[in-house]
């Protein structure tokens, strides 16, 4: 019948987006950087911009999901693709973790010279063992592509990443480097699109938000 076949189709059109989120991570894990683009940017327009847009799928998806931003702008120098693919990496992950009916969060901070990006979930907390395995190893011992994908990106911006785990919550922390862009650099507004017109939030979290939200009618 016609509501079956919109089940099966949106089931179908998110595992496309599964496909595209897979080779992107295999890309990107496997140390290619031919996408990085730094250029001058507001780290905080591009939190806020993605935490706005978690913000409606976590509420259409079941999550519980809070944002903070400490500062309204903050100009730095980065590649606002990439960092837009690492904080998407964070919150699936938190999402996933946390669970359906679960809790999380993100929040940015400035700390001296440095940004400081924190996600946390209410999920099962992490043993010491497993805490070192994801940010501690050799990047094939973690719990994921998408984690090695926020080491990668992190480091590409000269930044570093730790994770905690204690009373319920675990966080993860990407601390970056504030970088003034000079005075004729151009600031240049987030992309919000992959090639093809892909919506960076429903790739990156496509294997944590429900079939439903793919339905071919309400994408386009």
């Amino acid at each position: 019948d016609g509501e079956r076949a919109k089940r099966y189709l949106a089931a179908a059109n998110q595992g496309l987006y599964r496909i595209i989120r897979l080779a992107d991570h295999l890309g990107l894990a496997g140390g290619e950087t031919e996408a990085w683009q730094p250029q001058g940017m507001d780290l905080a327009g591009l939190c806020r911009e993605t935490a706005e847009e978690v913000e409606g799928l976590c509420r259409m998806g079941g999550y519980c999901f809070t944002w903070e931003l400490e500062t309204a702008g903050l100009l730095t120098v980065g590649d606002d693709r990439l960092l837009q693919r690492m904080l998407l990496c964070m919150l699936s992950n938190a999402m996933k973790a946390a669970g359906k009916k679960g809790r999380l969060g993100l929040k940015l901070a400035v700390r001296r010279d440095r940004a400081v990006i924190t996600v946390w979930d209410s999920g099962r907390p992490l043993e010491e063992k497993d805490l070192g395995r994801i940010f501690g190893g050799d990047g094939q011992q973690g719990l994921g592509l998408g984690l090695e994908v926020v080491r990668r990106v992190a480091a590409l911006h000269g930044g570093a990443v730790l994770a905690e785990s204690r009373e319920g919550v675990t966080r993860c922390v990407v601390s970056l480097p504030i970088r003034k862009p000079e005075e004729n650099e151009p600031l240049r507004t987030p992309r919000v699109d992959y090639s093809g017109g892909f919506l960076p939030s429903l790739v990156e979290l496509s294997d944590v938000l429900p079939p439903e939200i793919y339905n071919c009618e309400d994408l386009e």
